[in-house]
């Protein structure tokens, strides 16, 4: 008899609906999102490819492949929040793709197919390919080199192919999109049987030519340009500086990685410890694609070693990993009997465990909000169709239902659970994230020469929803001498600040827009345009331009 499994049709569309669907109803996040769709924008005005700037400043955080694939929606679309993120939703989709197509050929069709379903559908996965950043770029070019890299024993086409996708992903995020592909590669070929022998086939020459070809220009050219400070800030402070000691207060014990899978890899993640044992005890040298699921247990092993051991840590950094992951799960569940045996062991427990993490994520939405904006804590009742699909598990598995048909009720149950998420709670929470407004604000009522200030409240939405740079100004002295200026002048500032401002400052301003920014800095933040004698022709008679709030980022 043959077993149901998911229709590729059917995962398809749902992923497309999950990745695309009010892609652009909500702002983009401070800071990643924000300055990486400012830098876009601004190489894009320039004219320039090379060299990324944030408010006129060298932006050395990031290679430029997403810039080039947010350039290009610019063009095609506006600058808007849909074209910043939408090439990483496209680039999530062909993940969810290339993990289904290798699934199927290595593993069968079933397994192939729930693997995608699985990955498809993980938390942290879904909201990476909704998010204007590097990772959905990473994650594809990282695996398409492991995937790719795992064929070329069988012909340099393949060889080529693992150093192309190599050389891309050291274009989307530096040298881990080589350093960790290579390095499981090289353990696999070293433990396959075939011993050092097993890496001539690796480093062709070829291959090595391509990945040199794609990779280096980017990096000599930006050298020239900068006189080496681009990239060497780049490569010391935001890769070996990131590994050596916590940056940006994002660091954390070395189990860190082990609680984010949980919520991370949701639904799945409790159930790792089987995956990755029916992977390990797979044939490494029997059948069509010998020891294809264990080359899956290295990298996932190298990638979680790799940023465990780094003293910077951010829940994305392990994305890499997760279709890895998801290859072992849909082998694992595809590999399960008809009968589950029912009691508080194996499978039991992991469905109980998994109750914890779809709990997690409304009690945080409730907590925050709480904390937060009470008036905004009905919103939570928007995450339990998430949560539920830990319960569904645990009922199924209870009734003794087949586990295939369990785990995708599982997963299309995570999936509407995190449309709700994206698509209806998120935006509902706009009015609490002051600094788009503030933008919007500036950008809707200034002139093309007018000059915006900060003054204690500066994020880099400030930049892409304004629509020009910003100055920061650090005391009573600098904003006078900001205000003394020629020209339309406008005033960012927490209420604090501007409240200790002196009488005769605050009175030659006109507040445009205030307000609790919750979901950031919890502060009360505004925007004050300056007014009266000396404003200059950029600024606004009073109540000129004070429509209502826009949309998108233009």
């Amino acid at each position: 008899m043959t077993r149901a499994r998911p229709r590729p049709v059917v995962i398809f569309l749902v992923c497309s609906v999950l990745f695309l669907a009010g892609l652009g109803s909500s702002s983009l996040w401070d800071v990643d999102e924000t300055r990486n769709a400012r830098a876009a924008e601004e190489m894009m005005q320039r004219g320039d490819l090379v060299v990324p700037t944030v408010n006129g400043e060298v932006r050395a955080h990031k290679p430029p492949l997403h810039y080039w694939f947010m350039i290009l929606a610019y063009k095609l679309f506006g600058v808007r929040e849909f074209s910043a993120r939408v090439f990483a939703a496209l680039f999530g989709l062909g993940t969810v793709l290339l993990v289904t197509s290798v699934g199927v050929n290595a593993l069968g069709s079933g397994a192939g197919l729930l693997a995608g379903l699985v990955l498809g559908v993980s938390f942290l996965f879904t909201v990476s390919s909704r998010s204007a950043t590097t990772d959905a770029f990473l994650v594809f070019f990282t695996n398409a080199a492991v995937l790719a890299g795992y064929f070329s024993s069988r012909g340099r086409l393949w060889t080529v192919a693992a150093w192309a996708a190599m050389g891309f992903a050291v274009l989307a995020k530096g040298p881990v999109g080589v350093v960790l592909p290579l390095g499981a590669l090289i353990l696999f070929r070293l433990t396959d049987g075939h011993g050092p022998r097993g890496l001539l086939g690796l480093f062709h020459p070829a291959g090595i030519l391509v990945f040199v070809a794609i990779a280096a220009p980017w990096y000599v050219l930006a050298a020239a340009r900068t006189e080496g400070d681009l990239v060497a800030g780049f490569f010391l402070k935001h890769n070996v500086g990131r590994f050596l000691k916590p940056m940006e207060s994002h660091g954390g014990p070395i189990y860190y990685y082990l609680a984010i899978l949980l919520p991370g890899f949701f639904p799945w993640a409790a159930f790792l410890p089987q995956a990755l044992s029916h992977g390990f005890r797979s044939p490494r040298f029997a059948g069509r694609f010998p020891g294809f699921l264990r080359l899956q247990v290295i990298w996932a092993g190298v990638v979680l070693v790799f940023f465990s051991l780094a003293r910077t840590k951010l829940p994305n950094y392990i994305l890499p990993a997760f279709p890895a992951l998801a290859l072992l799960t849909g082998a694992w569940i595809d590999s399960l009997g008809a009968s589950p045996k029912v009691g508080f062991r194996g499978r039991t427990v992991s469905w109980l465990v998994t109750l914890l993490p779809a709990a997690f994520f409304p009690a945080l939405f409730t907590v925050a909000l709480t904390m937060r904006a009470p008036e905004f804590v009905s919103l939570a009742w928007l995450s339990v169709p998430l949560a539920a699909a830990g319960l569904v598990g645990l009922v199924g598995h209870l009734r003794r239902m087949a586990p295939s048909p369990v785990f995708r009720a599982v997963a299309y149950t995570t999936a509407v659970g995190e449309l709700f998420i994206h698509f209806f709670l998120v935006p509902r929470l706009e009015p609490l994230r002051m600094a788009p407004r503030l933008g919007r604000a500036v950008s809707r009522t200034a002139g093309p020469s007018d000059t915006v200030a900060s003054l204690g409240f500066s994020r880099p939405a400030l930049y892409f929803y304004g629509k020009r740079p910003v100055v920061r100004v650090g005391d009573e002295a600098a904003v006078r001498a900001f205000l003394a200026e020629p020209g339309g002048r406008f005033l960012v500032a927490t209420e604090e600040l501007f409240g200790r401002l002196p009488a005769d400052v605050r009175g030659s301003l006109k507040v445009l827009e205030s307000g609790l920014d919750a979901l950031d800095t919890n502060a009360f933040v505004l925007v004050a345009e300056r007014v009266g004698p000396g404003a200059g022709p950029g600024v606004r008679p009073p109540g000129k331009g004070e429509g209502k709030d826009g949309g998108g980022g233009g």
